[in-house]
């Protein structure tokens, strides 16, 4: 089980720029989405292998990124930090972890409100402070977790 796994099943609906790139999954009804992934400098593979490097420094090579759009995510995982989506068209973005700055965050989303990979390369979670309220949701997300291997 992934800490990101709330994405899986989800279609990315738009990606947003500036100043870093924001994968917007669930638009929500406010001004900041309800779901979305930030992120920074970053590894897209497309199908048939071809592998690009996508960083906010440079926007005018954020076409595969921008080619996402209506594309479902199929799985996840935060294993050793990386951020690894895996998308239903076949391609997959990889988010690195960097001793200059949190390379990822994924925002949003129920128990987490906020998963991050720091800049020693942990990923960290924290709760949306109104679910600390719902202690049987709590609970069964907790043992889950821990029974995952």
């Amino acid at each position: 089980m992934s800490d990101v796994d709330l994405l899986v099943g989800e279609t990315v609906s738009e990606v947003r720029f500036g100043p870093s790139v924001r994968i917007v999954v669930d638009e929500g009804e406010h001004v900041e989405p309800a779901l979305y992934v930030d992120v920074g400098r970053y590894t897209i593979l497309e199908p048939p292998g071809m592998e690009r490097e996508q960083d906010e420094a440079h926007p005018e090579a954020l076409g595969p990124t921008l080619a996402l759009v209506g594309k479902q995510v199929q799985t996840t995982s935060t294993e050793g930090a990386v951020l690894d989506l895996r998308f239903s068209d076949g391609s997959r973005l990889r988010f690195q972890p960097s001793g200059d700055f949190e390379a990822w965050q994924v925002v949003g989303g129920d128990p987490w409100g906020l998963v991050w990979c720091t800049t020693d390369g942990e990923v960290e979670a924290s709760f949306r402070l109104d679910r600390l309220r719902d202690v049987p949701t709590l609970t069964a997300h907790l043992a889950s977790i821990l029974r995952a291997p």
